[in-house]
């Protein structure tokens, strides 16, 4: 499946520009793959980011009174199905 392309303008400093196009032209990037690429690992960044935040949270805060959900199940009577070993 092919990525829907569209256009996308920003203004930076002339220097970071510069130094930008000489890296690409240098190693042969493409300069919209190099930003694309750039901007997508950022993103993954971000995202790994307030992940793990959240999972630092829960480990502070809510593990503590955490209830395992199989036994819960079992509490209220609800028969819980159990997980295949390596399988979602």
């Amino acid at each position: 499946m092919t990525a829907k392309m569209s256009s996308f303008t920003i203004q930076m400093d002339s220097e970071i520009k510069n130094e930008l196009r000489e890296v690409c032209d240098k190693e042969g990037y493409k300069l919209n793959k190099f930003i694309e690429k750039a901007v997508k690992n950022e993103l993954t960044r971000r995202q790994l980011q307030d992940d793990y935040l959240t999972y630092a949270n829960y480990m502070a805060n809510e593990k503590a009174t955490a209830v395992n959900l199989d036994e819960f199940a079992e509490s209220i009577g609800v028969k819980a199905k159990k997980a295949h070993k390596g399988k979602l």
